[in-house]
């Protein structure tokens, strides 16, 4: 191993052996054993790495200014502005002049070249909030009188006739139907709207009649009523029940005045004192929509309903421009909220259309012998429908402020406001063909 003085010498040292021998490089080096080039070298790094313990180029305050330091004032420049050192190259030579009286004087010659870096950011840059203690208000809670209404949507109740077995499959999801009842039962609502379609009446419809459509009518209307008699009960006694107008709802009639105009808006005999009955082949009547307390309101394709000053409801979907309110909508069978701002003399105004969801079968038959694809009848190989309900939280006062959620229905199952909602999948809806 080679133990030259270069070698065993320490920077701080070689550093003092210069500084007492006046900063010179050569004695420096005949003292410690090495050339004057190895010298500044070595004096050179310890001035560029400079640490705690020995000075940086820029020497410390104390010492006589160097080279470097001379030209940065002589060109005005902080040296604290200046950053780090990167690279010097200091060069020397001899010249001289002559004096006023003739004598020579020797004059050194010097040039320095120096690469500097800015000084680096100090990190982190951004530092985290300054934390606090967080003192929980102890006042006792103020309980708001927040509402609902529930509104329910194109249940299309009824059934189809399995060509084969006989067997009648509903065309409306008895377990989806289950999980609206229930939610019913815990929000206790005020009103329950049905926005249309409650019965399919297929055989009525204006589509091509299918053998699956034939001897299903009696059970459909039992059903029917036995599901509106249910959702009544599930709601307390002072709930209002109101029913929107559609197109399915519109469809016995609509038959009569096609094939028996004759037929058209019949009802039974009144005695002395009998208040006017709706037609006995009407929805209405079938499914003793008086007896049940369910509200018809009005006629499709009209029959839209304000439930507040500023939002309305209906079976199809509104056109664009159409109304200058949020409308809450079934008929497309699909859950969307679409908002939109509109500006005006009284400033800006915020309108939402509310797509409700549908209660009906969204799945396809499996028979490949079967005409219907669909468990619905309909003429699409398959459907993009949404099932779900709608719930309506809202606060009464000068200007009564609302809220619509979508709740979503999944294979028998919902999630709202933190309760689940599930239904076997061996329900069975316990009506009697």
């Amino acid at each position: 191993m080679n133990l030259t003085p270069s070698k065993i010498i320490s920077d701080g040292a070689l550093l003092s052996i210069y500084k007492n021998l006046e900063h010179d490089a050569v004695k420096t080096g005949e003292a410690v054993g090495l050339s004057a080039s190895q010298v500044r070298k070595r004096l050179s790094r310890i001035r560029l790495a400079g640490d705690s313990e020995t000075p940086t180029l820029i020497e410390a305050a104390n010492e006589k200014p160097n080279h470097l330091q001379q030209l940065l004032k002589n060109a005005s420049i902080n040296e604290e502005s200046i950053g780090s050192i990167a690279f010097v190259d200091k060069s020397e030579w001899g010249g001289g002049i002559k004096n006023k009286d003739g004598e020579w004087e020797a004059h050194g010659l010097y040039a320095t070249k120096t690469r500097l870096y800015p000084h680096s950011p100090k990190f982190p840059l951004m530092q985290p909030a300054e934390p606090t203690t967080i003192i929980h208000v102890d006042v006792p809670r103020i309980l708001r009188p927040v509402r609902n209404k529930v509104v329910l949507s194109d249940m299309q109740m009824g059934y189809l006739r399995d060509i084969d077995t006989g067997a009648m499959e509903p065309s409306h999801d008895p377990r989806a139907m289950e999980v609206a009842r229930q939610i019913i039962t815990d929000l206790q609502p005020t009103t329950v709207y049905g926005v249309g379609d409650r019965m399919d009446w297929p055989i009525f419809g204006r589509w091509q009649k299918r053998p699956e459509f034939f001897s299903v009518t009696q059970r459909s209307i039992q059903t029917g009523y036995e599901w509106a008699a249910r959702f009544i009960a599930a709601a307390p006694p002072d709930c209002e029940h109101v029913e929107i107008p559609s197109n399915h709802q519109m469809r016995p009639e609509t038959f009569l005045l096609e094939y028996n105009r004759e037929a058209l808006g019949l009802s039974r005999a009144r005695r002395p004192g009998d208040a006017t009955e709706w037609p006995v082949f009407s929805e209405a009547f079938l499914l003793r929509y008086d007896e049940l307390g369910i509200k018809l309101q009005g006629s499709y394709p009209g029959g839209e309903l304000f439930i507040f000053s500023d939002l309305a409801i209906m079976h199809a979907p509104p056109k664009p421009g159409e109304f200058s309110a949020s409308v809450l909508h079934g008929h497309t069978h699909k859950q969307a909220i679409i908002p939109s701002v509109l500006h005006g003399y009284e400033g800006r105004q915020t309108f939402k259309i509310i797509d409700t969801g549908c209660l009906c079968q969204v799945g396809a038959n499996i028979n490949a012998r079967r005409l219907l694809v669909m468990k619905v009848p309909g003429d699409r190989p398959r459907t993009n429908w949404h099932q779900g309900l709608c719930s309506i939280e809202y606060i009464e006062g000068k200007a009564t402020q609302w809220q619509a959620h979508l709740i979503e229905i999944r294979n028998g199952s919902a999630l709202f406001q933190g309760q689940g909602y599930y239904v076997p999948e061996d329900f069975e809806e316990g009506i009697d063909e």
